[in-house]
């Protein structure tokens, strides 16, 4: 009897666990105290299921099932992160009891007082120690699992975190008391799934900071053009300056032939010469001028149309390589999602860019055509391209989040557009 009520208790730190995990880890979609009651209430439902049918805990398949739907419909984000975060947290709070059961049933019977006595106050300490930790550093440790990873990866992952639940849960059926294989093998499920948590988060940021080197190169290999093009402007400028008394006495002598249109058409070639040798203008701020020079020319590649009203205050306190990374990330995204529009007559491709202070804000907008096809990674807005595998977004949300106030996407059938307000 002593067995059976630790038995329930121990599961019941299972479910709260699961819940207290998922309330730090994923946006609600309603509030706490209406989940609280809502995951209660399908719990006193379920024991009542069991009380009466014991059809629940027979069933020959590994515990937490049940609350999947749950998990999906009360909580925001993708389906495969949401279903990764519950078993792995019922995989950890199984793994946790079986293991001090195993260790305990070295020097006590299963069943006995003493047993009983132990386990409840361990079970109590670990999981209380736990779920403080979980409150303190679980959202920021969930967080770098999330920041990156195609769909394919995380089915791989969501199948190993199933795989390694579904080891704990036959062990906890088939274990023998003082059985040290079946404590070593518990021991190796968990070394097993310590790696593949250790290897998802490497992954990911090993990804993360080969995108943002990549796009820093890019901004650094761009800013130096700039400056490159600059010195040539300034050269060609000087040369024509120092031959500038020579081109003022050949158009003298033609209008003092009277030659007024080949002097006009002389004056028109050397107006011409000196445009060429400009290099457009669109804001004050050199780095983040040569980054939208260089989208220009993309832009006049490909036959799209962008315009650009710009005005960046010169007390703006946002680091350029910060600015850099959105604008850059953004306008990368939208000359990605004009390409795919065939350049027709009633589809034109543009790309709006606009940048200018309101009050004391600064408002960033980006707004582009497209072909009407969105991407979803749960209920965000995803990049198409493979080979970020939308690390481009994240590194726009987090610089966002350091300096900014918010953060909107917005799209119709026809414009796709990205709102930015920095402080």
């Amino acid at each position: 009897m002593l067995w059976e009520l630790l038995i329930s208790v121990m599961s019941l730190f299972s479910v709260v666990l699961s819940l207290i995990s998922c309330i730090i880890c994923l946006q609600r979609k309603l509030p706490m105290p209406v989940i609280i009651a809502i995951y209660s209430g399908y719990t006193v439902m379920l024991l009542v299921i069991n009380f009466f049918t014991d059809y629940i805990t027979t069933l020959p398949i590994p515990p937490g099932w049940a609350y999947v739907p749950l998990v999906i419909i009360l909580f925001k984000g993708h389906v495969l992160h949401k279903i990764f975060i519950l078993f792995s947290q019922i995989f950890i709070s199984l793994a946790i009891i079986l293991f001090f059961s195993m260790l305990y049933g070295f020097f006590f019977p299963y069943g006995s007082n003493e047993i009983f006595f132990f386990m409840l106050v361990t079970v109590i300490l670990v999981f209380t120690v736990y779920i403080i930790l979980m409150f303190k550093f679980g959202k920021q440790l969930l967080k770098k699992f999330f920041e990156g990873g195609s769909k394919s990866e995380w089915t791989l992952y969501m199948i190993s975190t199933l795989a390694a639940h579904t080891a704990i849960f036959i062990l906890w059926r088939v274990h023998e008391q003082g059985n040290s294989l079946h404590l070593f093998a518990l021991i190796f499920i968990l070394w097993s799934f310590v790696i593949l948590c250790y290897a998802i988060i490497n992954t990911h940021e090993k990804t993360k900071r080969k995108y943002e080197a990549g796009f820093a190169y890019k901004i650094i290999s761009t800013g130096r053009e700039y400056y490159q093009k600059m010195n040539e402007q300034f050269d060609a400028l000087r040369i024509m300056k120092h031959d500038y008394k020579f081109h003022l006495k050949i158009a003298q002598e033609m209008l003092k032939k009277g030659n007024l249109e080949e002097s006009g058409n002389y004056l028109n070639g050397l107006n011409e010469q000196l445009e060429q040798k400009e290099m457009p203008n669109f804001c004050s701020n050199a780095v983040i001028n040569s980054l939208i020079c260089d989208y220009a020319r993309k832009c006049n590649e490909l036959n799209i149309e962008f315009n650009v009203s710009m005005d960046i205050p010169p007390d703006f306190t946002v680091p350029n390589y910060e600015m850099c990374i959105v604008i850059g990330n953004l306008l990368e995204n939208a000359v990605e999602a004009c390409k795919k529009i065939e350049p027709v007559k009633d589809r034109n491709r543009i790309i709006k860019l606009v940048l200018k202070p309101k009050g004391e804000q600064l408002t960033l907008m980006v707004r582009n055509t497209f072909n009407g096809e969105v991407v979803l990674d749960g209920e965000k807005f995803a990049s198409t391209k493979k080979e970020n595998g939308g690390i481009g977004l994240e590194s726009v949300t987090a610089v966002v989040d350091r300096f900014g106030e918010m953060l909107k996407i917005d799209h119709d059938h026809e414009f796709f557009s990205v709102f930015v307000l920095w402080k």
